[in-house]
């Protein structure tokens, strides 16, 4: 079943926010130190 373009950008919207909350309170150093924290952001 083919899924609709607002079902997509809903998906889309999802996982812009929970990147978002991933990457709350860290520093860009954070980030490339943590590689759960990297396959998490890239994941999504």
């Amino acid at each position: 079943m083919k899924r609709g373009y607002k079902l997509r950008i809903e998906d889309i919207l999802d996982c812009i926010n929970k990147i978002e909350e991933y990457l709350q309170g860290k520093t860009e150093e954070d980030f490339y130190r943590n590689y759960q924290l990297q396959d998490s952001v890239y994941e999504d």
